[in-house]
């Protein structure tokens, strides 16, 4: 039989070596750091907060749900007992 594809062994044998760990600790703290300040910015301005309650009540699938369940109550306690 012929051997069409290359010798993989002998790539693998080429292949530079490499360490396979990394630091990821400072990354990790400057997540950490970044999250820390993106948390008080959001409670000082309220600015992620007004931006997801904006795009709630621009949304259509929010209309089309509040047209469909306007005879609905909402509450489940108070459905159970009128059908009980």
């Amino acid at each position: 039989m012929e051997n069409k594809g290359p010798d993989l062994g002998a790539i693998w044998d080429e292949m530079p070596v490499k360490p396979g760990f990394k630091e990821i600790g400072p990354l990790i703290a400057l997540a950490a750091a970044f999250f820390f300040l993106l948390e008080i910015f959001e409670r000082r301005t309220g600015f992620f907060e007004n931006f997801i309650l904006q795009r709630k009540a621009l949304s259509p699938e929010r209309k089309k749900s509040k047209t469909k369940n306007k005879g609905s109550s909402g509450s489940c306690a108070r459905e159970k007992r009128e059908k009980g």
